[in-house]
């Protein structure tokens, strides 16, 4: 409250010398308010001529730029591998075709998509392929069979991994016989002997499929006390890689 009445009378007082010398004070604060209005327009127009804000801008400009060459070379560097992966899947494939006639499909679909173990490849009943034929990807120069086409249509067709989760298939390891757990993801699960000698790498063969090999020992979990252990296989390609199988019949 006191501080209030003070500053009304220092209001009053300062309008009573204005008042007396005739509007002195309000020409003086008028007169300083335009030098300073002044000044500052001064420094503003020297900083704009200076170039400060179009060189900043500039520099902006400048680094938006490079950043969007670099996300363009990243897209280039990711498709020149992309490209270089499917020549190499195809180089492969061309090494089954001199061995045993079948076709080269596409793979349409994504693998990791279906809990199930399937895949959409693009060829069907049109190309001469048919259920139960053979899907296999050409690697460490021999063709591994993958899956097997379990519905067909005219120009695409359903496919089901051998190590589809819940398959069951009869397999050798070392000559000898025993029965896969699919898992799903390309991994498998054997129960063997715990004395049967085998190793990780180790080929895996399946009788059911002429023979052909369906992948290998990925992995071998001892168990000192217990009169089995488990092997673990894996396909040689992960199903989520794949971009082109090779399709053949079952008598061929």
């Amino acid at each position: 409250m006191r501080r209030l009445l003070l500053f009304t009378v220092a209001v009053i007082v300062i309008l009573a010398i204005d008042l007396a010398s005739g509007g002195y004070l309000r020409g003086f604060a008028r007169g300083g308010s335009v030098a300073i209005w002044s000044a500052g327009s001064g420094i503003v127009r020297s900083v704009l001529a200076s170039g400060f804000f179009s060189s900043r801008r500039a520099q902006e400009s400048e680094i938006q730029a490079l950043k969007q060459e670099l996300v363009r070379l990243r897209l280039d560097s990711a498709e020149v591998s992309v490209l270089r992966e499917e020549a190499e899947t195809l180089r492969s494939l061309v090494n089954l075709r001199e061995r045993e006639a079948g076709l080269t499909a596409p793979v349409i679909s994504s693998v990791t998509s279906s809990p199930y173990g399937t895949f959409v490849i693009g060829a069907g009943r049109e190309d001469g392929v048919a259920v139960g034929d053979l899907v296999l990807t050409g690697s460490e120069g021999q063709g591994f069979v993958i899956a097997r086409v379990s519905e067909v249509a005219a120009r695409r067709s359903l496919v089901t991994e051998i190590f589809a989760p819940g398959s069951r298939l009869d397999i050798s390891v070392r000559g000898a016989q025993f029965e896969l757990e699919g898992r799903g993801g390309g991994n498998a699960r054997v129960e063997v002997p715990a004395t049967f000698p085998v190793d990780a790498g180790d080929a895996v063969l399946a009788s059911e499929l002429g023979g052909r090999a369906v992948g290998l020992v990925g992995a071998v979990q001892e168990a000192s006390s217990a009169a089995y252990k488990n092997i673990y296989l894996r396909s040689v390609v992960p199903a989520s890689s794949l971009t082109f199988v090779y399709v053949i019949s079952p008598e061929k």
